[in-house]
């Protein structure tokens, strides 16, 4: 859903610069930590190409994505005429794989702070050390998060950009985070979003928004997202306004009436089905049919 809030603040924010660190985050000096969203990945990798090939030029680059955007990565270079291969054999760049990285990373699938510490830790200390033994920038690119919100476990990618953010007190880098804005498509996925958005210093939004030209153009865009935002909320306290009436008109029917799922799990029945049944709510609701037949079973039940 688009949030109005959200909105609005993408009408004021400033992209070429970043916006103060979270409060409730630990920071190290010099620590950035950015987020971007996309819808195409070539939006994707025209700014990884630009911070990673500044960063190879200054200092070190680590770039944990997944395999298809390193290949694509590379490719773009390869284009330019720059060997990444070159620069992973002169440890200034350090792709890493992200199926690979989270399996060194989680315990049963959920991040562990001490293995992440261990593991990327152990990256950055080598990244931020050049050959002559001098402290170097390190450019950190991490697609991990964005891995962990399309399989569905935001909560996951939450803590891992905590776990960044707490890395920062022992290690110096700048860390751009990315996530693919479909991953945040349904009204559930607001709350998600905001709180991402908080944990990182700079927000920076698709390409659809980044690309308009004039502050008018924007003012008009956010003006846009807030109708639509406030049409989304409308639409759904209608729907919900509707449900009720269903439900209450239902529920006092004469006739018994009950909802069952597709296990057989019964999802509603009406005062009229509890008082022939003998049920109260809690005893009868949320419970599987097959407990209340005597005989015959659910085979039957799916006959009829």
């Amino acid at each position: 859903m688009c949030n109005p809030n959200f909105a609005m603040r993408l009408a004021t924010q400033d992209f070429s610069a970043p916006r103060p660190q979270p409060a409730h985050a630990n920071h190290g000096d010099g620590f950035q930590h950015s987020v971007l969203f996309y819808e195409d990945d070539s939006y994707l990798l025209d700014r990884l190409v630009e911070q990673v090939g500044h960063a190879l030029d200054s200092g070190a680059a680590v770039v944990a994505a997944t395999a298809r955007h390193l290949a694509m990565l590379d490719s773009r270079f390869r284009a330019a005429g720059i060997d990444l291969d070159q620069f992973a054999a002169e440890r200034k760049y350090f792709p890493l794989e992200v199926e690979i990285t989270l399996s060194k990373i989680t315990i049963l699938g959920k991040p562990d702070a001490a293995r992440f510490v261990d593991f990327i830790g152990g990256v950055m200390a080598e990244a931020s050390h050049a050959p002559d033994g001098t402290d170097r920038p390190v450019f950190v690119f991490g697609e991990l998060v964005a891995v962990l919100a399309v399989n569905g476990d935001t909560e996951s990618a939450v803590a891992l950009e905590a776990m960044w953010n707490d890395l920062s007190e022992t290690h110096r880098f700048t860390l751009l985070c990315a996530y693919p804005m479909n991953v945040f498509a349904s009204r559930q996925d607001a709350e998600a979003l905001a709180t991402i958005c908080d944990l990182h210093g700079r927000v920076i939004p698709t390409e659809s928004y980044v690309r308009l030209q004039s502050d008018d153009e924007r003012l008009r865009a956010v003006a846009l997202l807030q109708q639509r935002a406030f049409a989304l909320e409308s639409e759904a306290r209608r729907s919900q306004r509707r449900t009720t009436e269903v439900h209450d008109l239902l529920d006092h029917a004469i006739d018994g009436v009950q909802e069952l799922d597709a296990d057989l799990v019964v999802q509603m029945a009406n005062r009229s089905m509890l008082q022939i049944l003998g049920y109260e709510p809690e005893d009868y609701i949320g419970h599987r049919i097959s407990e209340f037949i005597a005989s015959g079973g659910d085979a039957d039940m799916d006959e009829s």
